[in-house]
């Protein structure tokens, strides 16, 4: 017989509800009424942006927004020291968002700083040229008649022309002009809109040596060259597209021009083969700086804040000389350098030059110069931030670190 349980030592359980804080229920509630809003107002959101803006929702948009979600075994995923392509000594190369641009002439592509290829194709320009702005990338034959209009994924736009094309110039905004001829005049400068419609057409009598638009695209600055009483001279155009603004017009007697370019105060610099003219955005001349006897320039670079040359300091050596000018034609740097330039960049407060076997970087501030050892023969040199510099070759470009 069992004994009894003693009624002292029962434990009892019962079902109770436990205590809630009404506030962290309101709490809740609200949150929960948050979302549903928000839910909500994303959707009308979208519905606007599709029925708004559907002509700017496009695959090439997409696929850009994606392009750093790529996956995938073909994806590299590390930065290469070097990216590599068929050897063509034709071959022609750019940044254009923080891609690198590669125009041979039987390939084209672009392709990210890890060697990921965004757009692959055969190129159709045996001579090619590459102009990059912020919106697109135009491509043309050098002497060829046909160009396009790239973005980062795709092709754009292309027009074949009647007669070849000698120059080119896109602007940030999207705008580009293109330099051809006609049966009855040696220059034609053809104008088009970010749609890619012709907008407008300049006749010259003239051989149009360059062409180049300033920063808001509104004013496009055309250097021609003609022969005046058997003495060249150089005419000088900044070109106001729609605008009751007449355009402004000079001549200059016994100079060749060899590059123009605007700063970034609406002003521009003209370097010709015997001086260099500096102009404010009123078209006045403020300030001209003439080579001293013998100077030819190697190579130049025109930015928003700075115009620079580099020339040989005597007939013999490797000794150059390395001059940078400001906005208003003040001479700021007068610095040496030993080898001679293939191409010179600048980059801030930086001047690039690519010599054989070596780079030079040169502060504009201090005129400090460090140089960097490469490989021989490079073709050009592109500048991707303070730190890294593509120096690049026929079949290659590699990675060079600064310091």
């Amino acid at each position: 017989m069992l004994p009894e349980s003693n009624k002292g030592n029962r434990i009892s359980i019962t079902d109770k509800k436990p205590k809630v804080n009404t506030y962290y229920l309101v709490l809740a509630g609200r949150f929960k009424t948050a979302k549903y809003i928000m839910i909500c107002v994303l959707v009308v959101f979208l519905l606007l942006a599709v029925v708004l803006f559907r002509e700017d929702i496009t695959v090439e948009n997409l696929r850009y927004l994606l392009k750093d979600f790529e996956i995938g075994d073909n994806i590299n995923t590390t930065y290469n020291d070097t990216i590599t392509y068929d050897a063509d000594l034709q071959v022609k190369l750019a940044l254009y968002k923080g891609d690198l641009v590669v125009a041979g002439s039987s390939y084209f592509f672009l392709s990210d700083l890890r060697g990921n290829k965004r757009l692959n194709e055969d190129s159709v320009f045996s001579n090619p040229v590459v102009l990059s702005s912020e919106k697109y990338l135009l491509v043309y034959g050098l002497s060829e008649n046909t160009y396009t209009i790239y973005n980062t994924f795709s092709k754009l736009h292309t027009e074949t022309l009647d007669y070849p094309i000698s120059a080119a110039a896109v602007s940030d905004k999207g705008m580009y002009a293109i330099v051809t001829r006609s049966a009855e005049y040696r220059s034609v400068i053809y104008l088009y809109n970010q749609d890619f419609d012709r907008i407008g057409a300049v006749y010259k009598d003239k051989y149009v040596m360059d062409v180049k638009f300033n920063p808001d695209s509104s004013e496009l600055l055309i250097t021609s060259l003609f022969s005046d009483k058997g003495n060249y001279c150089t005419e000088i155009v900044n070109y106001v597209p729609f605008s009751e603004t007449h355009s402004a017009s000079k001549v200059v007697e016994n100079s060749m021009p060899i590059t123009t370019g605007y700063n970034g105060d609406n002003g521009y610099s003209v370097i010709y083969d015997n001086k260099i003219e500096f102009y404010d955005s009123e078209y006045f001349l403020r300030n001209t700086y003439v080579y001293p006897a013998n100077l030819i320039p190697i190579t130049t670079e025109i930015t928003k804040d700075y115009t620079i040359i580099t020339y040989n300091e005597n007939i013999v050596g490797d000794d150059i000389k390395v001059l940078v000018f400001n906005k208003s034609g003040e001479l700021i740097l007068d610095a040496n350098a030993n080898g001679q330039p293939k191409k010179i960049k600048c980059y801030t407060d930086s001047v690039y030059l690519l010599l054989d076997g070596k780079v030079c970087k040169i502060s504009i501030v201090d005129g400090k110069t460090v140089y960097y050892d490469t490989e021989k023969n490079a073709m050009d040199l592109l500048v991707v931030d303070e730190k890294n510099v593509l120096v690049c070759f026929s079949n290659h470009t590699s990675k060079l670190v600064i310091e």
